[in-house]
């Protein structure tokens, strides 16, 4: 991969997906009144986003 994709990647990120600080937690694409279907890396890429945390169904208690 060059360094140029990297670079590139790195600017789609910080302009369109990252909030920022300063724009009261909007992106910068936000702030300029950009409309873009897009708003994270597995829209991009066209993955489908899984759960962090898994949710567990309870289990009984065994008693010994």
């Amino acid at each position: 991969m060059s360094f140029i994709r990297i670079m590139d990647g790195w600017l789609v990120n910080y302009n369109f997906f990252r909030p920022h600080m300063s724009l009261n937690g909007k992106t910068p694409a936000e702030v300029a009144g950009l409309k873009y279907e897009y708003h994270n890396w597995s829209d991009v890429v066209g993955i489908e986003k899984q759960p962090i945390i898994k949710e567990l169904e309870p289990q009984p208690v065994k008693e010994n």
